[in-house]
């Protein structure tokens, strides 16, 4: 199966981080789901998707990941996620299915729209100092 990612783990320094290992571009590709927002999680730096009829959220669809990465990743999402399966449009292949981690019921959204570059510019640099470095010394 596919991870679709919609947050930091889209940029390619905090994946490489918390798989313990740079994801080759070839298993990478742009993908789309439809029916939701992104918005922040309310208090944090990252977003979640928020059902949204006619919302379309651009995100980036990863292959390979094998059980320790895919370990690592659920370690790093924490409990306020689950893994769901979604229908996404990938760039190069069209609909195929993924998993999402989504917020689980009672995480609530801030009203601000989470954008990549956006988090690059405002909180990446602290994100990769603060977060990161805890997530890639625990190893599942």
């Amino acid at each position: 199966m596919e991870y679709f990612f919609y947050g930091t783990l889209m940029d390619g320094d905090v994946l490489a981080r918390v798989v313990g290992q740079p994801v080759p571009p070839a298993r990478m590709e742009a993908a789309v789901v439809e029916g939701y927002r992104r918005l922040y999680v309310a208090g944090a730096w990252y977003p979640m998707l928020v059902p949204a009829p006619g919302g379309r959220v651009e995100g980036r669809l990863v292959s390979g990941i094998d059980a320790r990465a895919a370990a690592r990743i659920a370690d790093f999402e924490n409990d306020a996620y689950e893994l769901e399966a979604l229908p996404v449009r990938a760039a190069r292949r069209g609909a195929v299915g993924a998993l999402a981690f989504m917020a689980r019921p009672g995480v609530a959204a801030s009203p601000e729209e989470w954008d990549l570059a956006s988090w690059r510019r405002r909180h990446k640099r602290t994100y990769l100092r603060l977060v990161i470095p805890r997530v890639a010394d625990h190893d599942p």
